[in-house]
């Protein structure tokens, strides 16, 4: 997962563009947006991620605050903690 990735979709995309291009993605791989990644899954992450964190922007909260806490969920679910 490139962090960059999800900032540049979600301060340049629409929540609709987002969701178009996640489901082109899962349909036929096909990449609407030209979404920086190494193949069709890296890109559906970015993608999935970049419609989260434009909704809470959309919602009101700070792009920067956002963009921190998404991250620090994706880091939590990453941990081991065995």
């Amino acid at each position: 997962m490139k962090p960059a990735a999800v900032r540049k979709l979600a301060e340049a995309h629409p929540v609709d563009a987002l969701e178009a291009c996640a489901e082109a993605l899962v349909e036929r791989e096909e990449d609407l947006l030209g979404v920086d990644g190494d193949d069709p899954g890296e890109k559906l992450t970015h993608v999935m991620l970049a419609i989260r964190l434009k909704r809470r922007i959309v919602n009101g909260e700070d792009p920067k605050q956002a963009f921190r806490s998404e991250m620090a969920s994706v880091r939590a679910v990453l941990e081991n903690d065995e």
